[in-house]
């Protein structure tokens, strides 16, 4: 959890499981786009009345058109059952540790300036 302190991290641990699903959410994408950028490349290649130097570009834009629509759809299927998950355990008291991490004071005086 790079941006995010310990103590959040104990309030709410599905912070992970939405990390997690970003990190996925973007591999399939980076996928989609290389995928469906070479499918559309290949067949153009073929076609002998298309000008050669539009072939790039076309394959760009179909490639970064699945790339997006791939995100968004993963992103809302993983926000579906990361709310799905927690409603589930509503049910459960949520138990907040009291142990909070001590904030070091700098030399200047500052006290929230380095977050863990």
């Amino acid at each position: 959890m790079d941006s995010v302190n310990r103590q959040t991290a104990r309030e709410r641990p599905d912070l992970l499981e939405w990390r997690k699903c970003q990190g996925q959410t973007g591999l399939n994408a980076v996928l989609a786009i290389v995928l469906c950028g070479s499918l559309t490349y290949v067949p153009l290649s073929f076609v002998p009345r298309f000008p050669k130097k539009y072939i790039p570009l076309c394959s760009l834009g179909a490639g970064a058109v699945c790339g997006w629509i791939v995100s968004r759809r993963s992103m809302m299927s993983c926000q579906r059952d990361l709310e799905g998950s927690m409603y589930e355990n509503a049910d459960q008291p949520l138990e907040v540790q009291s142990n909070t991490i001590s904030l070091q004071e700098t030399k200047f005086g500052d006290k929230e300036f380095f977050k863990e």
